[in-house]
């Protein structure tokens, strides 16, 4: 669904201009016959109006009912040692979980559940490397395998452009 809208809506009084160019248009062309004259005024204020449509910031604004959500997980060596799941259990289990993997996964599969039809999950881990493990689709998919060789590093931007 496309709408319009103006970043300044307020110049728009501008358009007030094309009664002056229509009077004077009438006056000062008065001696080209009516065709040539209506012409020579309304290609005048079609560039009013786009001048002033310019000014005000016209812009179309498309929206979207569907989504799709990419899901970055750092999987690096540092986060697989130091990071621990939070302390509430897990949504809907009633028990901690017992690592961070686990922990995400489940989030992941809580917070995707309000999923509509056209919506679309996928999914991308990262280490020293950045793996796309689930493209966008619409169902939720993460029992992809995990990374069975760690790579020595963090590299979120390269994730963040998989992504």
């Amino acid at each position: 669904m496309t709408s319009f809208r103006f970043d300044q809506p307020a110049l728009l009084w501008l358009l007030l201009l094309a009664v002056p160019i229509v009077w004077l248009g009438m006056r000062s062309l008065a001696v080209l016959e009516p065709v040539r004259r209506w012409s020579a005024i309304a290609l005048r204020l079609g560039v009013l109006a786009v001048l002033v449509m310019m000014l005000a910031g016209l812009q179309g604004v498309q929206t979207h009912s569907d989504l799709t959500v990419i899901a970055v997980i750092d999987q690096s060596q540092s986060v697989r040692e130091f990071a621990r799941p939070p302390s509430d259990p897990n949504p809907g289990s009633g028990q901690p979980p017992s690592n961070i993997e686990q922990w995400v996964r489940s989030y992941l599969r809580t917070a995707a559940g309000d999923q509509k039809q056209d919506d679309r999950f996928g999914f991308v881990t990262f280490d020293g490397r950045a793996t796309v493990r689930t493209a966008p689709g619409s169902g939720v998919n993460l029992d992809s395998a995990t990374i069975e060789n760690p790579a020595e590093g963090t590299r979120a931007a390269d994730a963040l452009r998989a992504a």
